[in-house]
């Protein structure tokens, strides 16, 4: 039995060991209080997100034997590094609000933006540099791939291939959690069997975690559109309409979206969202989605199944599975 922790259900632990890293983050950005970016780095992190990725970082060295203090730093790092690409994509895509307040870009303008994600990473880095070199080069991989998906993305070229799509995501969402959970086992001193089947557990619980996050946005309430779809990103659901769509619905299609993209009236784009919304409903592709994600999560869960028995694993087992039903959502 692990001692310090309130082993009562995944619910009570995911809350506890959030509030941790709300102490924790409180308590790293407090040491750099004298910087004059201190304020705007705060902000990015102070506001909201449910601290996924520290908080199955800390989960996976905790189901190792590792405390969760001993983890904390590595934990923050991540949470930073999440932070960094959040400010750095409100650049990119000129979003003015994230987590319905403004966005850095908004408050501060680009300049301070670009520095604050610069920031994020340069602290991230700090934190996870004294769990050793294997870390960090995991930290680096990360880094690249993050840079690669990025350019993927705002690149002109508008593929929807599945098989485009799904490294897209690896490389912008999945490589993320993947980092996360092997530098856990890593600094949790486990061999290199255990390692590699964290990081296979936390790519899969990343790509599934990413296509439900798809799914949740391709959805109506009443006349109000997915933010990714009136923005005219190319998500799963998007790529099933098109790949099975008949040469005429995929002008359709294709002209819809160019339109979507071009307009800058939410309202206006909301309803050319519906259309969208009625042809992906029609074709079956969230159907496609879940079956898709539900693989992920069977492959992720089928990863920890090796680990030793512990609460810690039961609840990796039950908040992977939490993905299909939403209980676990973006």
């Amino acid at each position: 039995m692990f001692v310090g922790v309130v082993l009562e259900g995944i619910g009570t632990y995911l809350n506890e060991t959030r509030s941790h890293v709300d102490a924790a983050i409180s308590d790293r950005m407090s040491r750099i209080s004298d910087m004059e970016i201190s304020p705007v780095v705060s902000y990015a992190l102070g506001h909201g997100g449910k601290r996924l990725r520290p908080v199955i970082s800390i989960m996976v060295g905790q189901a190792l034997g590792s405390k969760r203090e001993f983890l904390m730093d590595l934990a923050v790092a991540f949470e930073m590094l999440h932070t960094a690409t959040l400010v750095h994509d409100d650049i990119i895509d000129g979003d003015e609000m994230r987590r319905n307040i403004q966005s850095i870009n908004k408050r501060w303008g680009r300049d301070t933006a670009i520095l604050a994600g610069d920031a994020l990473i340069s602290l991230a880095i700090k934190l996870s540099a004294d769990y050793g070199p294997k870390v960090m080069a995991s930290v680096a991989d990360y880094g690249m791939n993050l840079c690669n998906g990025e350019y993927i993305d705002i690149s002109e070229d508008r593929n929807t291939a599945v098989d485009y799509y799904l490294r897209k995501i690896y490389l912008k969402s999945a490589s993320l959690f993947k980092a996360a959970t092997e530098c856990a086992a890593i600094a949790s001193s486990a061999d290199a069997d255990t390692i590699a089947r964290l990081s296979r557990f936390g790519e899969n619980f990343g790509m599934a975690y990413q296509i439900k996050d798809d799914m949740v946005d391709t959805s109506m309430n009443g006349e109000e559109a997915g933010y990714d779809l009136i923005s005219g990103k190319i998500t799963l659901p998007i790529v099933h309409l098109y790949n099975n769509a008949s040469d005429s619905e995929k002008k359709i299609i294709k002209e819809t979206f160019g339109q979507i993209r071009a307009i800058r009236d939410t309202v206006e784009k909301s309803g050319l969202a519906k259309k969208i919304f009625e042809m992906i409903d029609a074709a079956g592709s969230m159907e496609y989605c879940n079956k898709m994600l539900s693989g992920y999560v069977d492959k992720g869960i089928k990863e920890l199944l090796g680990l030793p028995e512990s609460a810690y694993k039961d609840y990796l087992i039950d908040m992977t599975g939490k993905i299909k039903s939403g209980e676990i959502s973006p």
